[in-house]
């Protein structure tokens, strides 16, 4: 690894959900030898759609379908098929971590905490046609997309102009 990595080694861990023994999906985590508190805020300003919480120091963020969870000494994904996959998964995440803490110099930290809207609220905004405009199926499944940040809102053409800046405001943009 190079010296101005954040993270310098971890420990894996797959993990089976307890409730339901033989699940086709895991969650994996990594521990940390190093602390990655500092770099939080910087994530957080940098991680479109992140949810930050800087008194409890944890940053949940979702991404290509799964929910990670970065904590001072913690690296977590949920669902991953395989333990290939979850190795991939937790290797992205850290690339995105160091890479973070690489140019922090040139990012302004975002020590506000931030909530995720929920999937009812988009929706809500959508105008609830499935016409398949946005090339989703349904707006439900575009709404799940833009919440995560997957799809942006302007891949709909017929967002309803009144609900159009409501909308932006509430994913942040």
């Amino acid at each position: 690894m190079e010296m101005n990595q954040l993270i310098s080694s971890y420990a894996l861990e797959l993990i089976e959900p307890p409730c339901v023994p033989g699940a086709p999906v895991w969650s994996v985590k990594a521990s940390l030898q190093d602390d990655i508190t500092e770099v939080l805020p910087y994530l957080n300003a940098e991680l479109k759609g992140a949810a930050y919480d800087h008194n409890s120091r944890v940053l949940i963020w979702e991404t290509k379908g799964q929910k990670c969870a970065f904590r001072p000494k913690e690296i977590a994904a949920a669902p991953v098929e395989t333990r290939e996959k979850g190795v991939q998964t937790i290797e992205e995440l850290i690339h995105i971590v160091n890479q973070t803490w690489e140019r922090r110099e040139k990012i302004k930290p975002d020590f506000k905490q931030k909530k995720l809207p929920t999937l009812m609220e988009i929706f809500k905004l959508l105008p609830r046609s499935n016409c398949k405009e946005c090339g989703y199926a349904s707006c439900m499944g575009f709404a799940a997309d833009v919440r995560t940040g997957a799809a942006n809102p302007s891949q709909c053409p017929k967002v309803p102009e009144k609900n159009r800046e409501s909308l932006l405001t509430l994913i942040g943009e």
